[in-house]
Protein backbone atom coordinates (compact mmCIF):
# COMPACT_ATOMS: atom_id res chain seq x y z
CA UNK A 1 0.00 0.00 0.00
CA UNK A 2 1.33 3.43 -0.49
CA UNK A 3 1.85 6.58 1.92
CA UNK A 4 -1.20 8.20 2.38
CA UNK A 5 -1.82 11.43 0.67
CA UNK A 6 -0.48 14.42 2.33
CA UNK A 7 -3.11 17.01 2.89
CA UNK A 8 -1.23 20.07 1.84
CA UNK A 9 -3.10 22.64 0.00
CA UNK A 10 -1.57 23.98 -3.20
CA UNK A 11 -0.96 28.07 -3.18
CA UNK A 12 -3.80 28.78 -5.08
CA UNK A 13 -5.80 26.52 -2.78
CA UNK A 14 -4.03 28.36 0.63
CA UNK A 15 -5.37 32.00 -0.85
CA UNK A 16 -9.13 30.97 -0.90
CA UNK A 17 -8.59 30.07 2.87
CA UNK A 18 -6.24 32.91 3.64
CA UNK A 19 -9.10 35.09 4.99
CA UNK A 20 -11.04 32.72 7.14
CA UNK A 21 -10.14 34.12 10.36
CA UNK A 22 -11.87 37.47 9.75
CA UNK A 23 -15.03 35.91 7.89
CA UNK A 24 -17.62 35.08 10.71
CA UNK A 25 -17.51 38.95 11.59
CA UNK A 26 -17.56 40.09 8.08
CA UNK A 27 -19.80 37.47 7.10
CA UNK A 28 -22.32 38.31 10.20
CA UNK A 29 -21.97 41.83 9.42
CA UNK A 30 -23.10 41.20 5.80
CA UNK A 31 -26.10 39.22 6.62
CA UNK A 32 -27.69 41.82 8.85
CA UNK A 33 -27.29 44.08 6.25
CA UNK A 34 -29.85 41.86 3.85
CA UNK A 35 -27.63 39.89 1.90
CA UNK A 36 -28.76 36.90 -0.08
CA UNK A 37 -27.21 33.48 1.87
CA UNK A 38 -27.74 31.42 -0.93
CA UNK A 39 -25.60 28.43 -1.62
CA UNK A 40 -25.28 30.97 -5.35
CA UNK A 41 -24.76 33.82 -2.95
CA UNK A 42 -21.59 32.40 -1.29
CA UNK A 43 -18.35 33.74 -1.78
CA UNK A 44 -15.30 32.16 -2.94
CA UNK A 45 -13.47 32.38 0.53
CA UNK A 46 -16.55 31.17 2.63
CA UNK A 47 -17.21 28.36 0.12
CA UNK A 48 -13.50 27.49 1.28
CA UNK A 49 -13.90 27.81 4.56
CA UNK A 50 -17.34 25.53 4.54
CA UNK A 51 -15.18 22.79 3.04
CA UNK A 52 -12.16 22.87 5.16
CA UNK A 53 -14.33 23.29 8.67
CA UNK A 54 -16.00 20.25 7.37
CA UNK A 55 -13.34 17.98 5.80
CA UNK A 56 -10.33 19.01 7.87
CA UNK A 57 -12.18 19.92 11.31
CA UNK A 58 -14.91 17.61 10.96
CA UNK A 59 -17.39 20.39 12.18
CA UNK A 60 -21.42 20.15 12.05
CA UNK A 61 -23.02 21.97 9.63
CA UNK A 62 -25.01 23.52 12.14
CA UNK A 63 -21.49 25.24 13.95
CA UNK A 64 -20.06 25.95 10.53
CA UNK A 65 -23.31 28.23 9.74
CA UNK A 66 -23.32 29.52 13.10
CA UNK A 67 -19.30 30.37 13.09
CA UNK A 68 -20.17 31.91 9.73
CA UNK A 69 -23.32 33.46 9.98
CA UNK A 70 -25.21 31.92 6.78
CA UNK A 71 -27.80 29.03 7.06
CA UNK A 72 -27.09 25.97 7.98
CA UNK A 73 -28.58 24.40 4.58
CA UNK A 74 -26.80 26.97 2.90
CA UNK A 75 -23.35 25.01 4.37
CA UNK A 76 -24.43 21.63 3.96
CA UNK A 77 -25.40 22.47 0.00
CA UNK A 78 -21.94 24.26 -0.69
CA UNK A 79 -20.08 20.84 0.27
CA UNK A 80 -22.15 18.66 -1.37
CA UNK A 81 -22.31 20.50 -4.36
CA UNK A 82 -18.35 20.90 -4.22
CA UNK A 83 -18.16 16.93 -3.37
CA UNK A 84 -20.56 16.22 -6.74
CA UNK A 85 -18.39 18.17 -8.78
CA UNK A 86 -15.37 16.55 -7.83
CA UNK A 87 -16.42 13.23 -7.98
CA UNK A 88 -15.12 12.82 -4.45
CA UNK A 89 -14.28 14.04 -1.01
CA UNK A 90 -10.46 14.88 -1.83
CA UNK A 91 -10.20 18.20 -0.14
CA UNK A 92 -7.45 19.27 -3.16
CA UNK A 93 -10.74 18.57 -5.73
CA UNK A 94 -13.28 20.19 -3.66
CA UNK A 95 -11.50 23.03 -3.37
CA UNK A 96 -10.55 23.04 -7.29
CA UNK A 97 -14.03 22.71 -8.06
CA UNK A 98 -15.16 25.93 -6.56
CA UNK A 99 -17.01 28.30 -9.47
CA UNK A 100 -15.86 31.50 -9.63
CA UNK A 101 -18.40 34.25 -7.76
CA UNK A 102 -21.53 34.93 -9.65
CA UNK A 103 -21.81 38.45 -10.36
CA UNK A 104 -25.71 38.07 -10.07
CA UNK A 105 -26.56 40.76 -6.92
CA UNK A 106 -29.36 38.11 -6.13
CA UNK A 107 -32.81 38.93 -5.73
CA UNK A 108 -33.61 41.23 -2.71
CA UNK A 109 -35.66 40.22 0.35
CA UNK A 110 -39.31 42.19 1.10
CA UNK A 111 -38.23 41.61 4.59
CA UNK A 112 -34.16 42.22 5.64
CA UNK A 113 -32.50 40.69 8.05
CA UNK A 114 -31.97 42.81 11.06
CA UNK A 115 -34.61 45.65 9.37
CA UNK A 116 -37.05 47.30 11.23
CA UNK A 117 -39.70 45.35 9.97
CA UNK A 118 -38.18 42.34 10.75
CA UNK A 119 -37.74 43.02 14.12
CA UNK A 120 -41.51 44.05 14.60
CA UNK A 121 -42.59 40.53 12.33
CA UNK A 122 -40.44 38.41 15.32
CA UNK A 123 -41.87 40.68 18.54
CA UNK A 124 -45.59 40.28 17.34
CA UNK A 125 -44.70 36.53 16.74
CA UNK A 126 -43.52 35.93 20.50
CA UNK A 127 -46.12 38.54 21.77
CA UNK A 128 -49.18 36.47 19.69
CA UNK A 129 -47.85 33.20 20.25
CA UNK A 130 -51.24 31.21 20.62
CA UNK A 131 -51.94 32.46 16.84
CA UNK A 132 -50.38 30.87 13.49
CA UNK A 133 -47.27 33.16 12.39
CA UNK A 134 -48.81 34.57 9.58
CA UNK A 135 -51.50 35.37 11.73
CA UNK A 136 -49.51 36.84 14.18
CA UNK A 137 -47.69 39.07 11.61
CA UNK A 138 -50.27 40.20 9.30
CA UNK A 139 -51.50 43.75 10.84
CA UNK A 140 -47.32 44.31 11.07
CA UNK A 141 -47.44 43.77 7.28
CA UNK A 142 -50.41 46.00 6.41
CA UNK A 143 -49.23 48.76 7.90
CA UNK A 144 -46.27 48.97 5.85
CA UNK A 145 -48.56 48.06 2.70
CA UNK A 146 -47.35 44.40 2.29
CA UNK A 147 -50.31 42.65 1.53
CA UNK A 148 -49.19 39.31 1.75
CA UNK A 149 -46.13 37.02 2.67
CA UNK A 150 -46.09 33.40 2.21
CA UNK A 151 -45.79 30.79 5.15
CA UNK A 152 -42.37 29.92 4.20
CA UNK A 153 -41.21 33.49 4.19
CA UNK A 154 -42.43 34.04 7.74
CA UNK A 155 -41.19 31.13 8.74
CA UNK A 156 -37.77 32.20 7.46
CA UNK A 157 -38.32 35.36 9.29
CA UNK A 158 -39.24 33.39 12.70
CA UNK A 159 -36.01 31.03 12.26
CA UNK A 160 -33.38 32.96 10.38
CA UNK A 161 -33.41 36.59 11.09
CA UNK A 162 -32.33 37.95 14.30
CA UNK A 163 -33.13 40.93 16.31
CA UNK A 164 -31.37 42.77 19.69
CA UNK A 165 -34.75 41.26 22.04
CA UNK A 166 -34.70 37.73 20.42
CA UNK A 167 -31.24 36.80 19.75
CA UNK A 168 -32.36 33.03 18.93
CA UNK A 169 -34.79 31.07 16.18
CA UNK A 170 -38.57 31.16 16.75
CA UNK A 171 -39.85 28.03 16.22
CA UNK A 172 -43.76 26.49 16.85
CA UNK A 173 -43.97 23.90 19.99
CA UNK A 174 -46.95 21.79 21.87
CA UNK A 175 -47.80 23.85 24.73
CA UNK A 176 -47.80 22.02 28.12
CA UNK A 177 -50.52 21.62 29.95
CA UNK A 178 -49.41 22.54 33.39
CA UNK A 179 -48.29 25.74 34.62
CA UNK A 180 -44.85 26.36 35.36
CA UNK A 181 -44.42 25.71 39.58
CA UNK A 182 -44.47 29.28 41.94
CA UNK A 183 -42.44 29.35 45.15
CA UNK A 184 -45.95 28.73 47.22
CA UNK A 185 -46.80 25.80 45.08
CA UNK A 186 -42.55 24.01 45.60
CA UNK A 187 -43.75 25.19 49.17
CA UNK A 188 -46.11 22.67 49.27
CA UNK A 189 -44.65 20.09 47.79
CA UNK A 190 -41.60 20.20 50.29
CA UNK A 191 -44.33 20.15 52.94
CA UNK A 192 -46.54 17.40 51.93
CA UNK A 193 -43.35 15.13 51.08
CA UNK A 194 -41.97 15.92 55.02
CA UNK A 195 -46.01 14.96 56.12
CA UNK A 196 -45.56 11.81 54.25
CA UNK A 197 -41.72 11.07 56.19
CA UNK A 198 -43.78 11.75 59.14
CA UNK A 199 -46.64 9.82 59.06
CA UNK A 200 -44.88 7.04 57.63
CA UNK A 201 -42.57 7.11 60.74
CA UNK A 202 -45.59 6.97 63.12
CA UNK A 203 -47.82 4.49 62.14
CA UNK A 204 -45.50 2.12 60.20
CA UNK A 205 -46.31 -0.96 59.39
CA UNK A 206 -50.43 -0.26 59.45
CA UNK A 207 -50.26 2.50 56.79
CA UNK A 208 -52.59 3.23 53.97
CA UNK A 209 -52.35 5.90 51.38
CA UNK A 210 -54.97 7.08 49.37
CA UNK A 211 -54.40 9.22 46.31
CA UNK A 212 -56.53 11.06 44.16
CA UNK A 213 -56.12 12.09 40.42
CA UNK A 214 -58.31 13.54 38.07
CA UNK A 215 -59.45 15.04 34.51
CA UNK A 216 -61.25 18.16 33.79
CA UNK A 217 -64.21 17.64 31.24
CA UNK A 218 -66.50 20.22 29.85
CA UNK A 219 -69.91 20.71 29.01
CA UNK A 220 -70.22 21.35 25.28
CA UNK A 221 -67.58 23.40 24.13
CA UNK A 222 -63.98 22.42 23.74
CA UNK A 223 -61.82 20.67 26.16
CA UNK A 224 -58.71 23.20 26.94
CA UNK A 225 -56.68 19.98 28.10
CA UNK A 226 -57.35 17.86 25.25
CA UNK A 227 -55.31 18.02 21.54
CA UNK A 228 -51.90 19.37 21.35
CA UNK A 229 -52.46 23.10 21.10
CA UNK A 230 -48.99 25.45 19.61
CA UNK A 231 -47.54 28.02 20.81
CA UNK A 232 -44.55 30.07 19.24
CA UNK A 233 -41.22 30.26 21.24
CA UNK A 234 -37.43 30.35 21.06
CA UNK A 235 -36.19 26.89 19.75
CA UNK A 236 -33.48 25.09 22.13
CA UNK A 237 -33.79 22.78 24.92
CA UNK A 238 -33.12 24.77 28.09
CA UNK A 239 -36.33 26.95 27.53
CA UNK A 240 -38.75 26.66 30.09
CA UNK A 241 -41.88 25.77 28.18
CA UNK A 242 -43.94 25.54 31.78
CA UNK A 243 -43.87 29.37 31.17
CA UNK A 244 -46.16 28.94 27.70
CA UNK A 245 -48.80 26.51 29.19
CA UNK A 246 -52.30 25.93 27.95
CA UNK A 247 -55.15 28.46 29.64
CA UNK A 248 -57.21 26.24 31.55
CA UNK A 249 -61.18 27.71 32.30
CA UNK A 250 -62.25 26.03 35.65
CA UNK A 251 -63.87 22.67 35.09
CA UNK A 252 -67.78 22.01 35.37
CA UNK A 253 -67.17 18.78 35.64
CA UNK A 254 -64.48 16.05 36.98
CA UNK A 255 -63.77 12.53 36.79
CA UNK A 256 -61.83 11.32 39.87
CA UNK A 257 -59.57 7.91 40.13
CA UNK A 258 -58.75 6.65 43.58
CA UNK A 259 -55.90 4.48 44.15
CA UNK A 260 -55.05 3.15 47.69
CA UNK A 261 -51.28 1.61 48.36
CA UNK A 262 -50.49 0.14 52.04
CA UNK A 263 -47.25 -0.93 54.08
CA UNK A 264 -49.23 -3.61 56.11
CA UNK A 265 -49.21 -6.68 54.00
CA UNK A 266 -51.34 -8.60 56.10
CA UNK A 267 -54.70 -6.47 55.54
CA UNK A 268 -57.17 -6.95 53.45
CA UNK A 269 -59.69 -4.66 51.87
CA UNK A 270 -62.53 -5.13 49.55
CA UNK A 271 -62.64 -3.19 46.96
CA UNK A 272 -64.88 -0.22 46.14
CA UNK A 273 -67.19 -0.32 42.87
CA UNK A 274 -69.05 2.24 41.41
CA UNK A 275 -72.94 1.23 40.73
Amino acid sequence: MGEPRSQVLAPHQMKLISSFCNLSNNMSAQRSQGRATGAADVSQQEQASIITLRKISGRKFGEIADDLGVPESTASTVYYRARNRAGGDDIHAMLASIPPQSDRPGKKPKVENGSELSSRMRKAIIDKGDQKIVAAVRPVLQEVGINKLNRRQVENVAKEHRDPEHDYAIIRKVRPKKSKLDEEDKKQRVDYSQWLIDEYNLRFPKLIFVCYDETSKPFRGTNNRGGKQKISAPRGRNVDLNNFAVHVDSPRFSLMICAAVSSYVTCSYERPCIT
